[in-house]
């Protein structure tokens, strides 16, 4: 299954991926700092998403470029 993950920096976002990926699901994780998402040990085993969840056409904009979202 795909996941994309909001707030995946964050202490419940930054938990959760690992478990979604050990179930081998594909996960696209979201942040304010795409870069941040480095620092995690799973930042490259995910996709990194940009986008402003209270901003309707950013939310648009992310899944028209990957309908799969």
């Amino acid at each position: 299954m795909r996941v994309l993950i909001i707030g995946a920096g964050g202490y419940v976002g930054s938990r959760l991926i690992p478990a979604l990926l050990e179930d081998r699901h594909q996960v696209a994780a979201r942040a304010r700092d795409l870069h941040k998402l480095d620092a995690f040990w799973w930042g490259d085993a995910v996709r990194g998403v940009e986008l402003d969840a209270t901003e309707d056409d950013s939310v648009r904009a992310a899944i028209a470029a990957d309908p799969s979202l």
